[in-house]
């Protein structure tokens, strides 16, 4: 079973396990408006060396479509890793590394 919290902006968080060349563990906020897998800060991409896959065109909330790099990760969920597909936010977001900016 997993488990989390949920903050006082009223977001669902897990902490979540992220494997590419490192390893991290990082709090992700679970958006259930996000119908892909993980988005990840370019800069946390970076740190990982995550493999790129493809460009992928994707809704934002506020209707407008955006390119969005796509890369490999490995996320470690209920004791089992998986392969999923990490989509770069923009990067005028991507400063730090902020649950904000992690979601799944």
């Amino acid at each position: 079973m997993i488990t989390g919290m949920v903050t006082a902006n009223r977001e669902a968080v897990v902490r979540l396990r992220i494997r590419g060349s490192q390893e991290i563990e990082v709090d992700a906020v679970l958006d259930t408006g996000f119908t892909e897998y993980l988005s990840l800060p370019p800069s946390l991409i970076a740190f990982l060396a995550l493999p790129y896959v493809t460009i992928d065109r994707v809704m934002l909330a506020d209707g407008s479509i955006v390119q969005s790099r796509v890369y490999e990760a490995r996320v470690v969920w209920e004791g089992q890793e998986r392969i999923v597909s990490a989509h770069a936010t923009q990067e005028h977001l991507s400063s730090a590394w902020p649950s904000s900016m992690i979601t799944c």
